[in-house]
């Protein structure tokens, strides 16, 4: 039992931080604060569409343009990611910079993919209609899920343990 402890304390640890991110999700989704992230997200995402040429026109949580609307609504604001990277990076034995800097530089990577995604989403939606639900609720999905656990796994392998006997100090 002892040489399975780090990989049970980290599923612990991973746990107790997607419990603790979910609860403050929750809470956050429900306050008058989110609905000022989702029109921020809104925002953003038309400020893409239009910096490649697209006319999109942003009002409130609503983004709309010629051929393509959508609306930025609870699970489009790229904030469940964000949550299960900093959970694993806070559950991983490492020293505590790494996982702060990893945690951060991650979040931000997740939240311009966020808006890569949703303003994808929109240019799928002009040009192949029919595959915008697809590429909605299966394709940026799975791909959402590959790139955080590809992140975590190289941060993890590449960085310096603080328990010895998991792995290498370098």
């Amino acid at each position: 039992m002892a040489a399975k402890w780090p990989v049970l304390r980290f599923v612990l640890l991973l746990g107790a931080g997607l419990g603790l991110f979910y609860a403050g999700y929750a809470l956050y989704s429900a306050s008058g604060y989110f609905e000022s992230w989702l029109e921020l997200t809104a925002a953003a995402s038309g400020a893409g569409l239009s910096a490649l040429g697209y006319e999109a026109n942003v009002n409130g949580t609503i983004v709309a343009g010629s051929g393509f609307a959508f609306r930025v609504v609870r699970g489009c604001d790229g904030l469940e990611p964000i949550g299960f990277l900093l959970a694993a990076s806070l559950a991983t034995p490492a020293v505590w910079s790494r996982r702060l800097s990893f945690a951060l530089v991650g979040a931000v990577f997740l939240l311009a993919m966020n808006l890569a995604r949703l303003v994808s989403l929109a240019i799928v939606d002009v040009y192949f209609p029919w595959l915008t639900a697809a590429a909605h609720w299966n394709a940026w999905p799975a791909v959402t899920v590959v790139v955080v656990v590809v992140l975590w796994v190289f941060w993890a392998s590449r960085t310096q343990w603080t328990d010895r006997k998991i792995g290498s100090t370098g």
